[in-house]
């Protein structure tokens, strides 16, 4: 499953104007998942991101901020602060749940200029 998604996920952000640096946060793991999953899709998102001609440079964070939570994915004002304060021009935040026996993937794309989210996108 994860193998059809990952090159998915660059056009999962259709339009977009591409910036040079993107951060990429360890995605949460919902309830029910384990964190090291969590973890091996964060990477195999940010290898994508780094690959990907339309940016200079994609930095996986080591941690997650602080202020970074399940309910802050999910609240624009919250993560459009995060985003700013990661310094770069562009950052993905994400969580990992379960949907019956697949695993749901939320990613959120977000100007660390303005805050705002420029899109958001749910794979099964």
């Amino acid at each position: 499953m994860l193998r059809r998604t990952i090159p998915l996920l660059l056009i999962a952000f259709p339009g977009t104007s591409w910036a040079t640096e993107v951060a990429i946060a360890p995605f949460l793991a919902k309830p029910g998942v384990d964190q090291k999953v969590a973890n091996n899709i964060t990477s195999l998102v940010s290898s994508e991101f780094d690959f990907s001609s339309e940016y200079e440079g994609a930095t996986q964070l080591d941690a997650v901020p602080a202020a970074l939570t399940l309910a802050c994915v999910g609240q624009a004002t919250c993560l459009g602060g995060v985003a700013k304060a990661s310094g770069k021009d562009h950052f993905v935040a994400g969580t990992v749940g379960l949907s019956g026996s697949n695993y749901e993937l939320v990613m959120v794309l977000v100007d660390g200029h303005s805050g705002a989210v420029i899109h958001k996108k749910t794979y099964k």
